[in-house]
């Protein structure tokens, strides 16, 4: 049997239903993050932070964002 295969994700979770994936990897590719890496995640989420829903939905609409729906079981 082979290994699982395994992802990392940076998450940034904003207020109310949505959820920014920032960003994700295999572990097998990258087994931590560079302190510089960590330092640019961080201010990425600030900024994040102060986007609204109209916000995210122009991001959307220009297809500068994806939408992921779950999936339903």
């Amino acid at each position: 049997m082979g290994k699982a295969r395994a992802a990392r994700t940076i998450i940034f979770h904003m207020i109310g239903t949505r959820a920014v994936f920032l960003f994700a990897f295999a572990k097998s590719d990258t087994e931590a993050l560079s302190d510089s890496e960590t330092a640019g995640f961080r201010d990425t989420a600030k900024l994040l932070a102060d986007l609204d829903e109209r916000d995210i939905e122009r991001l959307l609409a220009i297809d500068e964002w994806i939408e992921v729906e779950p999936d339903e079981k």
